[in-house]
């Protein structure tokens, strides 16, 4: 009788240590994401913010980036024009 008192225990041992083990593996896989999409937004901010002028932002606080591509300004206005579609449709 006493061999299956220790089965029992080794079972629930066994598998409450193995919830815990991937309790923690979820844990540092959710922190390792969390970490990474924090460095890429770090990364796409420094990005941005590499090109803005200078003498605009300390004398009068503006965010003003000194030259753009014009294919990429083209392409912005599109986005936009598209996003205004959207929401004129949208607007009773």
């Amino acid at each position: 009788m006493k061999k299956g008192y220790l089965t029992v225990f080794l079972a629930m041992s066994l598998g409450f240590l193995t919830a815990f083990i991937l309790m923690l593996t979820a844990g540092a896989v959710y922190n390792a994401e969390k970490l990474r999409l924090e460095c890429a937004a770090d990364t796409g901010m420094n990005a941005v913010l590499s090109e803005f002028h200078r003498g605009l932002y300390d004398r009068y606080g503006l965010l003003y980036v000194d030259a753009l591509p014009k294919a990429l300004l083209l392409r912005s206005l599109f986005h936009l024009k598209s996003w205004e579609a959207l929401w004129l449709k949208a607007l009773p």
